[in-house]
């Protein structure tokens, strides 16, 4: 049976073409969204391997004014402190609470900024994740007219 030019076969063939080429492009979005996915999941943990860094080393700091802080006490105790190095030992207190109140507002204010990124990059990759997928219906839909 043939219509104008069209034979059966042809229009068989000319379909199964359309189907292949729709699946090719399927495949290829779905490879394009896997590599944007795993690029910022990269980026986000590296993010927070920075953090955790920086987090680290104001633990250290406040353990190092600590010990000063305790080094402080111990020279009290002893006994050998006249009035001049209780006051230069009070001054020194004074500072190092400053110093530890400072680090553990910093820490806070890091722990608080680490877990907004963490809230944001779930749902900027919520976001991206809808639009492919709208993109895709969309893609599909218009593919298969």
């Amino acid at each position: 049976m043939t219509v104008g030019d069209w034979t059966l076969g042809a229009v068989k063939e000319h379909f199964e073409a359309l189907r292949a080429a729709d699946e090719l492009r399927s495949l290829q979005l779905r490879e394009a969204q896997q590599i944007a996915l795993t690029a910022a999941l990269a980026s986000a943990e590296k993010a927070v391997q920075t953090a955790l860094l920086a987090a680290k080393e104001a633990v250290i700091k406040a353990e190092i004014a600590t010990e000063k802080r305790l080094e402080g006490l111990n020279e009290l105790r002893q006994g050998v402190a006249t009035k001049d190095s209780l006051d230069a030992l009070d001054r020194r207190l004074n500072e190092t609470r400053e110093t530890v109140a400072l680090q553990a507002t910093t820490l806070a204010a890091m722990g608080a900024a680490q877990s907004g990124r963490a809230g944001g990059l779930k749902d900027y990759i919520g976001w991206i994740v809808a639009a492919a997928a709208v993109l895709s219906i969309v893609l599909s839909v218009v593919l298969k007219r």
